[in-house]
């Protein structure tokens, strides 16, 4: 459903929302992040344009020209905040409200419309769903680092600094550790894990695969209350984060099977991503002659 907004939108900015890259706030994978934007989860994905109108409120147009976007951002940083252009036939959907929380300088009296509908809302912010994935996000930067070593000590070094140390990792300073695979949580995950790596057909976006440092894969998989994020270089790098343990990383590195899992889901990875058949044409009947 389509809301009429009252006059011109000024886009202030956009984000990518597509089976490899997506807001953390939207779900554990595209399909939920399609569910909460009432769209189809389309293989090529939507960008999201987050809005003001002149009084002051939010509105998010829904567009599959992805392009703009996907040219120029990063694997996390899906925000891009100067101007977009779009074709305007590719909007498929205009809705009040914005998906997301986000503080945008210059804009500090922005509200949701009252008279357009129900408006998007961001999920309230707590561990359990967006957190866990936000911090899934930030371990994934932690392990997709594939700048070359000297790349890393040219940009760590302050031209001076006596101590050119690489900052600490997130997943080392702001979660908790369980170093244990046969812990609870891990076992039922790593069991989600295997019948996701086994599927035939699995949903777009419910596992990822990137290059990363290394030369490993960077590996991320979600499902209903877990994130999966690891590396397959050697040594394997495998963090499972889970709603039940707030703020904590499960190392799941040295569980039995790790590397055939982690290859298994490199596979359904590249099977979630591949568009679906496309129907033969029919060619009309033929003349006799």
């Amino acid at each position: 459903m389509t809301a009429p907004a009252p006059g011109p939108l000024t886009t202030v900015i956009a984000l990518s929302c597509t089976p490899d890259r997506y807001p953390a706030d939207l779900g554990d994978h595209y399909g939920d992040a399609c569910t909460l934007l009432a769209v189809p989860p389309i293989p090529g994905g939507y960008l999201l344009l987050l809005d003001v109108d002149s009084t002051g409120g939010r509105w998010t147009r829904i567009s599959t020209d992805v392009w703009p976007v996907a040219a120029v951002v990063g694997p996390r940083d899906v925000v891009l905040t100067f101007g977009v252009e779009i074709d305007p036939a590719s909007v498929i959907a205009t809705r009040p409200g914005w998906p997301v929380t986000l503080i945008v300088p210059g804009h500090t009296d922005l509200r949701d419309p009252t008279d357009s509908g129900p408006a998007l809302t961001a999920p309230p912010a707590r561990w359990e769903g967006s957190g866990r994935r936000r911090a899934a996000h930030k371990v994934a930067e932690d392990l997709s680092d594939t700048r070359s070593a000297i790349d890393r000590e040219f940009e760590l070094a302050d031209w001076g600094a006596a101590d050119p140390t690489p900052p600490p990792r997130y997943v080392d300073v702001h979660l908790g550790r369980v170093r244990d695979a046969r812990h609870p949580a891990a076992i039922h995950t790593l069991a989600e894990l295997g019948r996701l790596a086994a599927t035939d057909h699995p949903s777009p976006g419910s596992v990822t695969a990137a290059r990363a440092a290394g030369g490993g894969r960077l590996i991320r998989a979600g499902g209903e209350g877990w994130s999966l994020v690891a590396n397959t270089a050697d040594p394997i790098q495998a963090f499972l984060l889970v709603d039940d343990l707030p703020d904590v990383a499960i190392d799941v590195a040295g569980a039995d099977g790790m590397r055939l899992l982690l290859d298994s889901l490199t596979a359904t990875a590249t099977a979630a991503r591949a568009a679906p058949r496309r129907p033969a044409r029919r060619s009309g009947p033929r003349r006799r002659p």
